[in-house]
C-alpha cells in the first residue's frame, strides 16, 4: 500500500490569496457602480431634455392655435375692408364724376 501524501500550506497564505481576490473583485465591482451612475446621470439628463423638449412642443401647439385663431379673426376683418374699400371706391368716382358735371356746367352756363 503507497503511503498518503500530506501537502503543508499556511492557512494565513490561502487566506491572504483569497483575500486579494476579494479586494480585485470588489474593485472591480466599484469600477462597474461608477459606471452605471454615470450611465444613470445621462439618462437622468435626458429625461430632463425630453420634458422640457416636450413642454415646448406644448407651448408651441397652443401659440400655433392662437394664431391660427388670430388670422381666422383677421381673414374675416379683411374681408370686410375689401367690401367698405369698393363701396369708398364707387363713392369716389360719383364725387370725382359729379364735380366734372359740375364744373363742365358751370363753364357751359357762364359762357352763354
Amino acid at each position: 500500500m503507497s503511503s498518503p501524501v500530506t501537502v503543508e500550506t499556511d492557512l494565513r497564505e490561502i487566506l491572504n490569496k483569497m483575500d486579494e481576490r476579494f479586494d480585485k473583485l470588489e474593485q472591480r465591482f466599484d469600477k462597474l457602480d461608477a459606471r452605471f451612475d454615470k450611465i444613470n446621470e445621462r439618462f437622468e439628463k435626458t429625461d430632463e431634455k425630453l420634458d422640457k423638449l416636450t413642454q415646448e412642443i406644448n407651448q408651441t401647439n397652443i401659440k400655433l392655435a392662437t394664431v391660427e385663431t388670430k388670422l381666422t379673426g383677421l381673414e374675416s376683418q379683411v374681408r370686410e375692408l375689401g367690401g367698405t374699400q369698393k363701396n369708398q371706391l364707387w363713392s369716389l368716382i360719383v364725387i370725382v364724376a359729379g364735380a366734372l358735371l359740375g364744373i363742365t356746367a358751370k363753364l357751359f352756363l357762364s359762357n352763354s
